[in-house]
């Protein structure tokens, strides 16, 4: 219940569920790790990461778990220590998608583009959410100078989301990365509007670094932390 009602931006009611099961049962890591992610979308990051670091110790051999650990990092700027948890959720599972998404964000905000680069593409090779491949593409593209295609790769994201092929989430992420801000910024309203959970779980995420310092940008954030009554 506490997940459903997240995953709705209806944080008041999805609190008091989580809140219970964590109640229920202290060590339940999933209850852990939904609540972190309602803390995430209220900006909350300091919870968010205290929430998530107890799953951790409970389940230090999750995957999920240490990427999720990796991703609270990133947002906070701690790209060291962010690259060493991914690192190790790479370790504990080589197919989780998310690890190389965290990988090469640490490496971005460390400065090693050329190890975030070769990071994302070998992160579009493995299986994950529709989208991801292209936006692992578009960020690699980017950083390597290849303009043309990270563009052509991004209005291919726009189309797929218009037929719901792929999430508003996803096409606002590759338009952040080619620096096409109204594009980005537009897709990523859409993706509130269409309750995206993915907006919730990379908020604030370097992945829309070029959006920062936006004032629509930050009425966005400020919709999201706010969360919705109906």
């Amino acid at each position: 219940l506490g997940l459903i009602e997240s995953n709705q931006f209806r944080w008041g009611p999805a609190e008091k569920e989580l809140k219970r099961a964590i109640e229920i049962n202290p060590n339940y890591t999933d209850a852990l790790l939904w609540y972190s992610l309602l803390l995430l979308g209220r900006g909350q990051f300091d919870e968010s990461l205290v929430v998530i670091r107890k799953a951790e110790q409970i389940d230090p051999l999750s995957a999920i778990i240490v990427v999720n650990v990796a991703q609270r990092l990133n947002t906070m700027g701690q790209h060291a220590a962010a690259l060493a948890e991914a690192k190790r959720g790479f370790d504990l599972d080589p197919g989780n998608v998310s690890s190389y998404l965290q990988i090469a964000l640490a490496y971005e905000g460390l400065g090693e583009l050329d190890m975030a680069a070769a990071s994302y593409k070998r992160g579009a090779d493995i299986p994950g959410p529709p989208g991801f491949r292209e936006v692992f593409l578009i960020r690699s593209n980017v950083i390597l100078g290849n303009r043309a295609e990270a563009t052509r790769l991004a209005q291919l994201l726009e189309k797929r989301a218009a037929s719901r092929e792929v999430s508003f989430s996803c096409a606002g992420w590759g338009y952040s990365a080619i620096g096409d801000r109204n594009k980005s910024i537009e897709l990523l309203n859409r993706a509130f509007e269409a309750r995206e959970p993915l907006l919730r779980n990379q908020f604030r995420s370097p992945l829309m670094r070029e959006l920062w310092g936006d004032p629509r940008y930050a009425a966005l954030l400020r919709r999201l932390q706010q969360g919705v009554e109906d």
